[in-house]
């Protein structure tokens, strides 16, 4: 499943977007589904998360907006919007999960983290490589009472502007890289850091999350040892075979 994109090279916000989803081997003759979802959430809509649920639905995120999708249906059920007004996707880029999933019922829920509370209705010029970014956790559990319940919010030590998110083999999560100020996207922002980086002051600290832990006791900065390299732009992170 091929989601969203943008017609036209952008050096920040996504202006010419492609709001439409596409498949691979191909569904409805090759041609490209319409979102209603997708064309809510530009400006701030590039690199959308997706993933697989379960039933075989697809839960997404897309700028502070998450969505349902029903893919033999092609129907889009909305969800909460990711609380105080934070976005979380390109070039405001947070980073999520979908949480391990555990006998016998296999529930669903999803770990937002970092990103922006920005307002996506100023222009790239108005923003600057200083400004923090989000310190905000929300989880939300994907089932019809814990979509009622909405998103539960916690707070990181700092905040992450694009970090990545990896499951550890004992369950829990690890929030690595990236940096505690500014956007993604390159020299379109105020004080962009020698004229080219919209994000500053690398986090070199690795955090590990534990989902299991009771509210207020699960981040942990403390096991994981700093680095001194700062991974921001492009960078990845991936489990060695031994876990």
């Amino acid at each position: 499943m091929i989601i969203g994109g943008m017609h036209e090279l952008t050096l920040f916000y996504n202006t010419d977007p492609v709001n439409s989803y596409e498949f691979f081997p191909p569904k409805d003759n090759g041609q490209p589904r319409l979102s209603p979802f997708l064309a809510r959430t530009p400006p701030v809509n590039l690199f959308p998360r997706a993933f697989a649920l379960p039933d075989g639905k697809v839960f997404m995120i897309a700028n502070n907006q998450t969505i349902i999708y029903d893919v033999e249906t092609n129907t889009e059920t909305r969800l909460p919007d990711i609380p105080n007004g934070v976005h979380v996707t390109n070039p405001f880029d947070g980073t999520a999960t979908l949480l391990p999933l555990r006998p016998p019922y296999y529930v669903p829920e999803v770990l937002v983290c970092g990103g922006s509370n920005s307002s996506d209705t100023l222009s790239s010029e108005q923003l600057d490589s200083q400004d923090p970014a989000s310190d905000q956790c929300s989880r939300l559990v994907l089932t019809p009472q814990g979509i009622e319940r909405g998103w539960a919010v916690e707070h990181m030590p700092v905040g992450r502007m694009m970090s990545e998110m990896l499951l550890m083999p004992d369950g829990r999560v690890l929030i690595i890289s990236g940096g505690a100020t500014g956007y993604a996207a390159v020299a379109s922002v105020a004080n962009a850091v020698d004229g080219n980086s919209n994000c500053d002051h690398p986090t070199f600290k690795p955090l590990l999350y534990n989902p299991n832990a009771p509210a207020g006791q699960r981040f942990d900065d403390k096991s994981i040892p700093a680095t001194d390299i700062p991974r921001l732009y492009h960078s990845v992170v991936t489990l060695t075979p031994n876990g």
